[in-house]
Order: C-alpha cells, then structure tokens, then sequence
C-alpha cells in the first residue's frame, strides 16, 4: 500500500517534525546496536501477544454483556497488563528517537528514524486489535477499564488508550514516515556496513567518542548492526499492515472515540491519566542520567545497613527490565559489596572457611577471574561495583549509585546462613557476562532477565543448602518472576515460620516533593499493591 505522502524532500522533514511535534532542546541521542535488538524482542514478543488477542476463543474475541467469568478474567487481565507494558516502553523509544530524529548526526538520523516508527507502528498495530477485538463485549471494556492493583493497572486506562489512539495524527505519521524510511535506506545501510567494518578490524582505531557510541554502543549486550537492517524491513512491513487497520477500523474508532469523551466527561477522568503518563514519559532517563528522588547521601546512609547477599528492589519511571512483567517494582538485584565487605560478612565463619578455605573472595578470583576482576574494576562513576545485575546490557556489575539512584529502593535479606549466602553470591558471578533475556525464559540460563539472576543465585543444589522458594508465576505463557512478587510473597509469608526474607529499608519516593523518604516495615509491605504507574505517593 502506497502512503499518501511519499516523503523525499525536505517537504516531508517539515511534514514529519510537524507531527512529531518539537523535540526538547539538546543532543539528539542514537540508539544503539542493542537497543535496535531490543527493539526487535520487543515487537516480537507484542507480536505474540497480539496473536494471543486475536486467537479464536480468546476473552478479547467475546460477544455479549454477561460478565467475565473467573477463567476469562485470569486470561485476560495479564495480557491486558503486558500489552500496556509494551506500550508504554514502545512509547519511550518513541519519545526519545522519533521526536527530534532529524537532529541526529550522520548515519545516526536514519537509526532514529527506523527504531522510532518500529515503536510507534508495533505499538499502534497492538491497540487496534485489542480495540476492534473487544469493540463487542461492553462487559469487557469495563473489566479492562478497571484498576486492577495486581496487575499494576490504573482505572479507565483502556479509554485513555482508546481515544489515543484515534487522533489523525497516529495514522499520518505513518503515512509520512513509510516515505521517510525509504528515503533514508541508504544512510542505513552505510552506518550498517561502517559498523561492521569497523568490529571486524580490531586494531582500527575509534574515530570520535561520539562517533563510537552511536554506532557501538550498548555494553555487554549482544545485538549486532545488522539488527539495524532486518528492524528496517520488519519496520516497514508493520507500517503497511497497520495502515491497512487504520483504513478498516479508523472512522468506526473515531466515531468510538468521540462517545468515550463524553461518557467519561473529558476533562474529568482522561485528561489526569494523560497527565500521569506524560510527566511519566517526562522522567524517562537512561541508568546515569536525570534527577531521581533518592539522593546521593540516603544512599550513603543506606550503604551501611547493606550486607552482601541483599535483595535490592528499585523502581525507576522506566527500566527495560520491566518489560512484561506486572506490578509497581520492575526491577531486582543483588548486593554484593566491595571484597573488604565479602571478608568481613564471610570469612569469618568456620562452616565458610571449609569450603572457602582462601576466602570466598579468593575463591572468585579462581573460579570465576573475568568476573572478579569486574567487581574490582572502578565504575564509570570511580565508585567500587558493589551490585551484580541483569540490565539490557546484559549481567554487569555497577556501583551503588548507577544501580540504586533511583526513585524508590527496597531491601530484603534472604533468612539464609552465611555459607547459603556465599554460595549464591558464587551462582552470581558465574553469569556475570550474559546477556540479557529479551525473552523472560526462566527454563534457560544462556541468558538472563533482572529477577531471573536473583532467583537462580539463591537455587541451590540439595546438597549445598536451602534454596529461597521464589515463587514463579506464569505472565502470557511464560513462567517468571516478577519482582513486585517477591515483595508480595515477603508480605505474604511475614509472622509465620515460612518468612524466607527479613525487611532492611524503604526508601520511598514521592514525585510531588521530588524527594524520597525513608519509611517502615509495614510501607513497604502495601507497596506492591500500588498501581504501576501511580507516581503521587502519600
């Protein structure tokens, strides 16, 4: 299908930054190879979803106005949950490439351009089958429509995304940027082969800093240039299909649309959840960068209650790592400490020492010597690595201020003996290097997601200890780990003689003070009970 605009001059620019609207001042940053991969899982895996929704049988496919029954809400409400994860991360990639591509540099423009309108399309494309699919069932629309705290769904966010949706503005870009894409073919693919050049000769040197990262950076994770090109063709095909859906389904949605402003009375119920997520889109920031409400000294101060073998929860307004996964904390790692803090926390012990007899620090070294000589490696900031994590880019160490900067901290300590301890803090460093599951696949240990390194360290064989009884659950088909669950089961099992893990600290942000407080046991408990974008705490 042809667009209306075919977009090859500077008329189009104009066009396309017309309905991208004005980017905020500033450098215009790249993606980079592993975001392009990222990008890929991701409309991957909304594609997989959007199969689930569009399934013969499937609650979206209902006619009616009896209620759900309990097996259709069980099937529908995670879905439903996982699909606006998508699209609030497809919202990101949006708000941080597509709105001020032009202003990127080289063969960086048409990177922007291709992993922008993949997230706009991909992200369209999914709220039109979830929007044509339950047009049907009022009982439905009004299940979706409900806040549900579990899954970490505000209320009347299905009417928010429905009216969304149907402005004009959604289906031009597309129109406009289907020209643009092939306008800016061969850009991509001369960053593309520069790329590989330049990661096959190893001795070349970097041309500028700037340069480098935007066309190699990413870390530890394992996407490729390459990635670039096949996100060009799957880009474009997903921008023809949903142009087809908007010529079906679009005056019917609009018409939809109109009704749904004055059944909610606009200015009522829609226009504060427009708010919350823009001031949400707002924060959005990569791991070193932007203001978060916990400070530099409260983590300071936090630092001296943290033993090696902490559980870390932390929520930030976005983080890769909570892709799919449902609830108010998204993110899950583990402290280790500097080796002086292993020493001090481990070889002390007599049941350590015999199957440490160097030292659990020695013992890493051995064992484990890519890794060891990370954890003693200065971060970026010159600060010790005292956290081991699984980010996008894959299972690093970080220091404690690039991993818990954030906007709210929570901190747990496993009920485990000090050699359980150290024996998962062993599990650990033996994945350090993996990269990260774009996946969710807690069958496989090839790669690894946030909670799935937390979960697997503390697996111990039977002979070697207690493992910690994580619960898994199943998210779209997919048994995993939530983090905001391990909060949940913690709350779960306090009093009893099942309790696995003890409270620590909270450290709560309140996004109207712009501040984070430090707060009880019993705070932290009701925390994972908050609705996921919620960013108002009392």
């Amino acid at each position: 299908m042809k667009p209306i605009f075919v977009a090859t001059s500077c008329t189009a620019v104009t066009l396309l930054s017309l309905v991208t609207g004005c980017a905020p001042a500033g450098d215009q940053p790249t993606p980079s190879v592993n975001e392009a991969r990222a990008m890929l899982k991701l409309v991957e895996r909304t594609d997989e979803l959007v199969e689930l929704i569009d399934a013969p049988g499937s609650p979206f496919r209902r006619a009616g106005d009896e209620p759900l029954t309990p097996d259709q809400r069980q099937v529908a409400l995670p879905q439903w949950a996982t699909l606006i994860d998508h699209d609030l991360a497809f919202e990101s990639f949006e708000q941080r490439y597509l709105f001020g591509w032009q202003r990127a540099k080289g063969g960086g423009r048409a990177r922007s351009l291709v992993v922008g309108l993949a997230a706009h399309a991909a992200q369209l494309r999914a709220r039109l089958t979830l929007l044509m699919r339950s047009r049907n069932s009022d009982a439905l629309r009004a299940a979706l429509n409900e806040a549900s705290p579990e899954y970490g769904v505000p209320a009347g966010h299905f009417d928010r995304l429905a009216i969304a949706t149907a402005t004009p503005q959604a289906l031009l870009l597309l129109q406009i940027g289907l020209g643009m894409l092939e306008d800016q073919r061969d850009a991509l693919e001369e960053a593309v082969a520069e790329a590989q050049r330049a990661a096959a000769d190893e001795d070349a040197p970097a041309t500028t800093d700037e340069e480098s990262t935007e066309v190699e950076s990413g870390g530890r994770g394992n996407g490729k240039p390459q990635d670039f090109l096949d996100l060009f063709d799957r880009t474009v095909a997903e921008i023809e299909e949903t142009i087809d859906l908007y010529d079906r389904w679009g005056s019917t949605l609009i018409l939809e649309a109109i009704f749904l402003m004055i059944d909610n009375e606009f200015s009522g119920i829609v226009d504060p959840l427009t708010k919350d997520i823009a001031l949400w889109l707002g924060d959005t920031r990569v791991r070193q960068g932007g203001q978060s409400l916990i400070s530099e000294a409260q983590l300071d101060e936090l630092q001296t209650r943290l033993l090696p073998g902490d559980i870390l929860l932390e929520r930030r307004n976005w983080y890769l790592s909570n892709l799919g996964l449902p609830g108010f904390w998204p993110h899950a790692e583990l402290y280790v400490g500097t080796p002086a803090e292993v020493a001090a926390a481990f070889d002390g012990h007599p049941e350590v020492r015999d199957v440490f007899p160097d030292g659990l620090a020695a013992h890493l070294a051995q064992a484990h010597p890519a890794a060891e000589a990370a954890w003693r490696t200065p971060a970026e900031d010159g600060e010790p690595p005292r956290i081991i994590e699984a980010i996008s880019e894959g299972v690093v160490f970080s220091s404690l201020y690039e991993a818990a900067l954030a906007d709210y901290i929570g901190v747990l300590r496993p009920r485990r003996t000090p050699l359980e301890k150290a024996r998962a803090l062993a599990r650990a460093f033996s994945h350090h290097g993996k990269p990260y599951d774009f996946d969710f696949d807690f069958l496989t240990q090839s790669e690894l997601v946030c909670s799935e390194l937390v979960w697997t360290s503390y697996q111990s064989p039977r002979d070697e200890g207690r493992s910690l009884e994580l619960e898994l659950s199943e998210v779209v088909g997919r048994l995993t780990l939530p983090p905001n669950d391990i909060i949940a089961q913690w709350d779960r099992e306090r009093g009893t003689a099942e309790q696995q893990l003890e409270f620590v600290a909270f450290l709560d942000g309140v996004q109207a003070d712009g501040q984070a407080y430090l707060r009880d046991e019993e705070t932290l408990a009701a925390s994972w009970r908050r609705p996921k974008w919620d960013l108002y705490q009392p």
